[in-house]
């Protein structure tokens, strides 16, 4: 797996974009999903697909959960290190 962030505040979309056609170029691809959050009061997100039929854009969306769960247990390392070393701040004992 391979994830590619462009969380950068200073990076824009299109460098984002062409940086990923770069790596792109590399691997034979199968399909492509798209998904970008847009500034429209008739919708909040264009998706946009090439050569994904339904399981393949079921598959996309179970790899974009997987990458936010990711980050999620990385946002929060230290705090689940504790936990398992019995330091137990975050949760105390109920009595």
């Amino acid at each position: 797996m391979r994830m590619l962030c462009g969380d950068s505040p200073t990076q824009d979309y299109e460098n984002f974009m062409l940086e990923t056609i770069n790596i792109l170029e590399k691997h034979k691809v199968k399909g492509i999903a798209v998904v970008a959050f847009i500034d429209d009061p008739n919708s909040e997100a264009l998706t946009a697909y090439w050569n994904m039929g339904c399981i393949e854009k079921s598959y996309a969306a179970t790899h974009i959960q997987s990458d936010a769960v990711d980050e999620l247990v990385m946002a929060n390392m230290d705090r689940y290190l504790r936990l398992i070393q019995g330091e137990n701040d975050d949760f105390p004992e109920e009595e």
